[in-house]
């Protein structure tokens, strides 16, 4: 289990989340570089560009959540899913990452996976 960034866009994504958590069908609307799922960051200013302030107040929504990532391998583009282990054919890999010696960037395809914790606003 990792405690990771989520940025969101605006105020409809934050109350979705809050009322139904992360929604991996409906993630990635602005990059889908290691796949299509939702993707958390260990780093808040990474979190940070996915936000935008809104037009009313100038606020900025960030959720941290736990994230249980599991086992993790790298990412590509047009994922819809994990990869098969490579040992093991019909298991697949918990999550993705940007990089599996240091990960930065993890993409989880479950709802399960995730939970929205904490809610930051600045």
């Amino acid at each position: 289990e990792e405690q990771l960034f989520h940025g969101t866009p605006d105020f409809e994504t934050v109350c979705c989340i809050c009322n139904q958590s992360f929604d991996c069908r409906v993630s990635g609307v602005h990059g889908t570089l290691y796949g299509d799922g939702a993707y958390f960051s260990k780093s808040a200013s990474y979190g940070n560009n996915f936000t935008q302030e809104s037009a009313a107040n100038q606020q900025r929504f960030m959720f941290r959540g736990s994230v249980l990532v599991g086992r993790f391998t790298k990412g590509s583009e047009g994922l819809r899913r994990p990869p098969a282990l490579a040992d093991r054919h019909r298991l697949l890999y918990d999550s993705v990452v940007d990089d599996p010696r240091s990960p930065s960037i993890f993409v989880i395809f479950q709802n399960d996976q995730a939970y929205p914790k904490h809610l930051i606003e600045y």
